[in-house]
């Protein structure tokens, strides 16, 4: 929970950014499915699934195919980043998180939303 509440004070930093936060995957797909947002961050452990399976169910929503999504996990084996690369996770960020890396990929997504 601390996590999560770091996570999104950092993110509210930013005017750029609104967050909406789900404390588990059945959270985290009612928000995805009621908001739509521009870029998907998901634990890769939620008390009730792992977030690669939350993404492929996220990716059924109609608008969420393609948005671009993050793995956020303590599991910092590369056999762990390669599972969400092959999933679909355009990044994987390991906890304590780099905010500074976390910015910069948010900018880059945004830059190329906006060229593309």
């Amino acid at each position: 929970m601390y996590n999560l509440m770091l996570f999104d004070d950092v993110m509210r930093t930013r005017d750029d950014v609104e967050v909406r936060m789900a404390q588990n995957g059945a959270q985290g797909f009612e928000v995805a499915d009621n908001w739509l947002p521009d870029v998907l961050v998901l634990d890769g452990r939620l008390p009730d699934t792992h977030g690669i399976d939350l993404l492929k169910r996220i990716r059924e929503i109609p608008g969420l195919r393609a948005t671009p999504a993050f793995m956020c996990s303590a599991d910092t084996q590369p056999e762990h980043k390669v599972l969400a690369e092959q999933a679909g996770f355009a990044g994987y960020w390991s906890k304590p998180v780099d905010f500074d890396q976390v910015f910069d990929e948010l900018d880059r997504v945004a830059a190329d939303t906006e060229l593309g």
